[in-house]
């Protein structure tokens, strides 16, 4: 209940656990694998940085799903493999569900 609701008011959620190996939960999820240089689903980390068990900058929700609306309006695989590089996202319905 809030001021703008003082009856209360019905909200439904919906969660949908990712369960699996790295490799697949990655791909499904639509991030590069664990073995691209931008493999991290969380943060811009590089894969070269690994070792220094720093993490970078997060990356936000904003930032993933517009990386993954280009990749889906790329032009060419060429492109698309492109943009999965340098963001580490690719293609994914899961990036552009309203949660």
């Amino acid at each position: 209940m809030t001021h703008q609701f003082p009856k209360g008011r019905i909200v439904q959620v919906k969660v949908l656990p990712l369960l699996g190996n790295v490799v697949g939960i990655h791909k499904v999820a639509g991030f590069a694998s664990h073995t691209a240089k931008r493999y991290c689903a969380w943060c811009w980390g590089v894969s070269s940085d690994t070792n220094k068990m720093v993490v970078d900058r997060i990356q936000t929700k904003e930032e993933v799903i517009e990386a993954s609306r280009q990749s889906k309006d790329a032009c060419s695989y060429a492109k698309k493999d492109l943009i999965l590089a340098e963001t580490g996202v690719h293609w994914s319905e899961f990036n552009h569900l309203s949660y």
